[in-house]
């Protein structure tokens, strides 16, 4: 169990490493879409040779591989539209709650699987939903700059909230989708082609969005996005080796609220640190039920 927490832990700070390269793409005002494009095709190529088993797939040994193409790819493409609209947040609000609310997507699965796929939602999963939700409702009543230092000129706006709110179910959308093979009978990702189509996907997205406003990437741009490859391909490394880790107990459904834990609680003392951004005592309550549902995801009724 030691090894699988490990795991979890070393997923979730590859995630808040993540999250720093959308926050300082917002703080330095970079051609965020060009960046990503190029970060996301950089991984998706990269997990491509890594992770895919072409042998199976080109053998005919991967049935229904296919019918992939119907989901995940719209999923990573929903996921370049929520990073969008997360840095439209980013850039009016503060990125530790923004950061908080987007993340929170992790409940829409567990929603979802039960009222379209009748997976049973157990008391303590309910509870952690309704405590996530809640925390994210508790956000959006107490609205307001928690950084010291205030914005650029013309960027103040609670509209920021807003745009968070878009990227929660943007996000969802992102998560709900990439499960639905899980829920598919008698089938299994024999050559593991869900990460990589993910990320064609969102690089599909981001490179429209690129061109669609005239952006690319410069030296800081391609800097970051080796950051953001790195610390993506790392994280997904991770992500399965823990995955891995965690089925040996029969416990997957722990992993991700975990690794999401720890990338709040991460990014959080990032930006208090680097930007000075502080809590209110109602974000903090806000802030510790959202955490405390996201645990309650992952251990409740063990």
């Amino acid at each position: 169990m030691g090894d699988a927490l490990l795991l979890a832990v070393a997923a979730g700070l590859c995630w808040t490493l993540v999250g720093t390269v959308n926050s300082q793409a917002a703080r330095r005002r970079l051609q965020f879409f060009a960046l990503m494009s190029v970060g996301t095709g950089v991984t998706c190529v990269g997990t491509a040779l890594a992770l895919v088993r072409w042998g199976p797939l080109f053998g005919g040994e991967a049935p229904g591989a296919a019918r992939l193409l119907w989901v995940t790819p719209w999923a990573g493409l929903s996921a370049s539209v929520g990073f969008r609209l997360m840095q439209t947040a980013f850039r009016r609000g503060p990125h530790g709650i923004i950061w908080s609310v987007g993340q929170s997507a992790l409940v829409v699965p567990f929603v979802v699987a039960s009222a379209v796929f009748g997976e049973p939602l157990t008391g303590w999963k309910a509870v952690g939903v309704a405590a996530v939700l809640a925390s994210i409702a508790l956000f959006g009543a107490s609205q307001r700059r928690s950084a010291p230092r205030p914005p650029p000129a013309g960027e103040r706006s609670a509209r920021w909230f807003v745009y968070a709110l878009g990227a929660f179910a943007c996000l969802g959308m992102t998560q709900t989708l990439a499960s639905v093979p899980s829920h598919w009978h008698d089938w299994t990702d024999v050559a593991h082609l869900r990460v990589p189509l993910l990320l064609a996907g969102a690089c599909v997205g981001y490179t429209g969005f690129a061109v669609a406003y005239g952006q690319r990437p410069g030296r800081t741009e391609l800097a970051f996005a080796l950051v953001f490859a790195l610390a993506g391909a790392a994280g997904n490394i991770t992500a399965f080796a823990a995955l891995d880790a965690f089925a040996e107990f029969e416990m997957v459904g722990a992993f991700y609220p975990i690794g999401v834990a720890v990338c709040l609680l991460g990014f959080s003392t990032y930006v208090h640190l680097a930007y000075g951004e502080r809590y209110t005592r109602p974000q903090m309550v806000a802030f510790a039920l959202g955490l405390t549902g996201i645990l309650t995801l992952a251990f409740g009724g063990m």
